[in-house]
Formats: C-alpha cells, sequence, structure tokens
C-alpha cells in the first residue's frame, strides 16, 4: 500500500505525462481514474486540487483548494502544495468554497499574478500551563551500540535488524543491533491539533503529545517547546497563510433567459414528425433551450491587513482590469474621490469596502441638507439596528426605511456599515460622525478622526451583481 507522500507525488509526475500508472493509498488521499487531473481528501466530497490545461492539453496551472476541514486534511494539503510547488508549473490556492460563491468557472482561470505563500509564527503566552502539554524527558538522537544481538530485545529504545554470514553454519542469519538514547533536560512540550478556522490559513501541527512515553526515540522537533519563564508559559506555532494574486475568469451568469430551439424552431416537435406526445425534439426536449451565460471578470485574492485576526476576501476589480501587483489592484479599487482626497492630504478611513473622507461640513448644514439623520448611542442601539437589518427587505434596505417603525435606519450606501450618526442628504451623499460600526460585526469598530467631524462615505470600485 503506497503512503500519502508517494501517492501524492505519483499524481504529480501522472498529471505532467512523466509516468503513465497511478497509485492508490488505503483511505485518505484518493485519485480516480476517470479524473486524473483532480486529487481528493477521504472521497470526492473535499477536491485538494486539480492541473488545468490549455485548449492543446499541456498543463499551465495547479488550482489547489485553500479551504479547511480537518487536521488530516490539511496534512494531505501540505503534502500536494509542497510537491506541486517542485513542478515548475504556477500554482494558484485559492478557497473553493469563495470560487463557488463568486460562480467562477474554474476551468477558464488564468492568473494574472500570484505571490508566495508563506509562515507566519504565532506568539502564544498564559498563566496555565497549554492544554495538550506534559512536563517531558528530551532525549538524544538515537545512537547504535557495537553489541550484535541474536534476538531482538524487547521494548525501547529499540534495535534494527540486519542479515549476517556465520561461517560456522555457513548460512545467512538473522542478527539484531540496539540502539540507544541518553536522557536531556526535562522541559515542557506540547503537540497541537488542527486550530485556527478561518479561510486560506491552516495550523499543520499534529498531536504528538504523549508519542515520547512509548517511544523515547521519537524525534523531539515533532513537538512544540514551551518556555516557561517565572510561572508564565511561552510557546510559537506557525500557521500557513495564502499569497496575495489576482485572475481571470468566466463568470456563470444564472439569469438566464429561455430562447428558441434552432432545430424545431420553437416548436417542440421533432422535425417532419407526427404530432405525437413522444416525438419530442430531443434538443430542447420540447421546452425550449435555457442558455447559461459567461462573462470574463477579473478578481483579487487577499487579506485585509487592518482587520482584528486574518480576514480573507475575494473581491471582483472594475472591468478590464488588470493589475500586475497587489498594490496595482488595490489602487484600482479605490474610487477617483478617494484620490483626490489623498493628493489635498485630507483624512481617508477605511471600514470594508466603504470609504470615509473628511469634510468641513458642520451639524447645522448637515440638518439642513439632510433628509434622514440617525443617531446610535450605546451598544443596545447597535444591537437594535442590527436586528431592524436583518427584518428588512432588499427594497426597504435600498431605501433605508424601517418597516416596524419610522426611525431612519442606521446603514450607509445600502450595505450594513453604521456610524454613531449617520445623515442621508437630499442629492444622495451619505455622511457619518463618531463612531463606525459594521451591523454584522464582520469590521472591526474605529473612530472618525476625533469624532466632531463629519465623513462622506464612498464605496469602493467593486462592481455590485444584482442577485
Amino acid at each position: 500500500m503506497a503512503s500519502h507522500s508517494e501517492v501524492v507525488k505519483r499524481w504529480v509526475a501522472v498529471a505532467l505525462g512523466n509516468h503513465h500508472r497511478l497509485l492508490h493509498s488505503g483511505a485518505s488521499v484518493h485519485v480516480y481514474e476517470g479524473d486524473r487531473d483532480r486529487i481528493y481528501s477521504w472521497g470526492k466530497h473535499f477536491e485538494l486540487g486539480r492541473l488545468l490545461r490549455n485548449k492543446q492539453g499541456k498543463p499551465r496551472l495547479f488550482l489547489l483548494n485553500g479551504d479547511v476541514r480537518s487536521g488530516s486534511t490539511s496534512r494531505h494539503q501540505w503534502l500536494v502544495r509542497s510537491e506541486v510547488q517542485k513542478s515548475g508549473i504556477p500554482v494558484l490556492i485559492i478557497p473553493y468554497s469563495s470560487l463557488d460563491a463568486a460562480n467562477i468557472d474554474y476551468e477558464t482561470i488564468k492568473p494574472l499574478f500570484i505571490a508566495k505563500d508563506g509562515w507566519e509564527d504565532i506568539e502564544h503566552e498564559s498563566d496555565e500551563v497549554p492544554a495538550g502539554a506534559e512536563y517531558v524527558q528530551c532525549w538524544s538522537e538515537p545512537v547504535f551500540t557495537t553489541e550484535v544481538l541474536d534476538e531482538r530485545p524487547i521494548g525501547y529504545p529499540g534495535a534494527e535488524r540486519f542479515i549476517q554470514w556465520n561461517s560456522e553454519t555457513q548460512k545467512m542469519e538473522e542478527k539484531w543491533k540496539q540502539y540507544v538514547v541518553a536522557p536531556q533536560e526535562s522541559v515542557w512540550k506540547m503537540g497541537f491539533l488542527h486550530k485556527g478556522y478561518v479561510p486560506g490559513t491552516e495550523e499543520v501541527y499534529e498531536n504528538v503529545a504523549g508519542r515520547h512515553k512509548s517511544a523515547p526515540h521519537f524525534p523531539q522537533n515533532r513537538l512544540l517547546p514551551v518556555r516557561e519563564v517565572d510561572g508564565r508559559f511561552y510557546w510559537t506555532t506557525k500557521r500557513h497563510t495564502l499569497g496575495d494574486s489576482a485572475f481571470r475568469a468566466k463568470v456563470i451568469d444564472h439569469r438566464s433567459i429561455r430562447a428558441a430551439c434552432v432545430p424545431c424552431k420553437g416548436t417542440g416537435k421533432r422535425a417532419g414528425w407526427p404530432n405525437h406526445p413522444w416525438m419530442r425534439c430531443e434538443t430542447c426536449h420540447g421546452m425550449g433551450v435555457r442558455k447559461t451565460y459567461k462573462r470574463w471578470a477579473t478578481f483579487l485574492s487577499s487579506f485585509d491587513q487592518q482587520e482584528r485576526g486574518i480576514f480573507y476576501f475575494l473581491c471582483e476589480m472594475p472591468h478590464n482590469s488588470m493589475p500586475a501587483s497587489l498594490g496595482e489592484a488595490l489602487e484600482m479599487l479605490k474610487p477617483e474621490a478617494v484620490k483626490m482626497a489623498e493628493m489635498s492630504n485630507k483624512l481617508v478611513l477605511r471600514q470594508g469596502d466603504i470609504f470615509f473622507i473628511e469634510t468641513d461640513l458642520d451639524d447645522d448644514y448637515v440638518k439642513a441638507a439632510s433628509h434622514e439623520i440617525g443617531a446610535a448611542r450605546g451598544v443596545d442601539n447597535i444591537k437594535e439596528a442590527r436586528k431592524q437589518w436583518y427584518r428588512m427587505t432588499d427594497e426597504q434596505r435600498l431605501w433605508r426605511t424601517n418597516p416596524h417603525n419610522q426611525k431612519p435606519c442606521l446603514a450607509l450606501l445600502g450595505q450594513r456599515h453604521s456610524a454613531t450618526r449617520v445623515a442621508h442628504t437630499k442629492d444622495g451623499l451619505h455622511l457619518a460622525k463618531g463612531r463606525a460600526y459594521h451591523l454584522g460585526g464582520e469590521h472591526r469598530p474605529f473612530d472618525l478622526g476625533n469624532k466632531e467631524s463629519w465623513f462622506v462615505a464612498v464605496k469602493n470600485t467593486c462592481p455590485i451583481t444584482k442577485r
């Protein structure tokens, strides 16, 4: 039975045409004969990755799944990722859940730029012993003794079998060499189960704590060291993060239309046959043709660095955008009003896809120019605003009208963004003052300047598709 690593290596070799026969593992990593360009973890419900080919059938891109499922699947992802990066073919890692949500056709993906994925160290500290940590005895590397044994020694540290010629019996005999390990200092060590279920990231450490009890020769670098300083515990883990990337792909537009069938000319009957119920047109089955249209679009895959923790996003770029780097892509997402404000050295803040530009407007002018002014003082009002948002229909959200009472909704630009004070002017501007919030809690709140100035809210250039 082939190991997981061997299955992955052979899959890459077969996909690139360097081998013709696949290997199969017992249960975990699967490659199917009828679908050789794809590899799966524990079955077809989770695809690890696939090889995309050009029209001539030559490999052009490895598309890997960046979603997180379990610890064992993360291990499979690491094996696939490590192997395909040696092939010389471009590798693009995108969460499949994000591609499905955007209705992207996988086979049409064409990368514009791909930044290298990386690892980051995450420092942890605690007053208590971390879960899974134990005070263990460290051991040196195994060293073989010079003594040759006729029988395998029982228990650990362990032994190695070899065949030796016996000149007296004139036969090959089985012999053993024992190896020993020397005890070192006792320290805190721990292993980690899979944790941090964030799209685009995964922890790759296995839970290996406890193996030292039965196998002291087990390599200690597989255990995470925990430092104890003055009764406080410190340890470091590593987390894999996706590299920033941009790509073009066809988006499936589900707003289809029913068109007349060409062979039957829209009649639904097979041409030249009598009018019988079973004589339907084979092309449209007697009902016409539902066409599915596709359009080309550009997408940016990255992380919002100003949010708390890891905040992954996949957004559509403006029409015909062809960014060559992350900085160029982020600049394309800025509307002209934001670029002009930055050139004028005005304060510009951002929360998700909404920019806030500082203005010189005073309260009297805003009150006179607005037809709706809302105020939310305290956490209770923000929670109530969130409840109101979820109770509203799409049309009510567009017009920012509360169906239960006539208090103005605290939404900005028809989105789930809000502020301590929100004003909707008669000429269509949305102003905010005080502290910016997100009604869904996805983005961190922050103060708008000194909380005394009015800011105009402007959405980025990401297109909005009506569903």
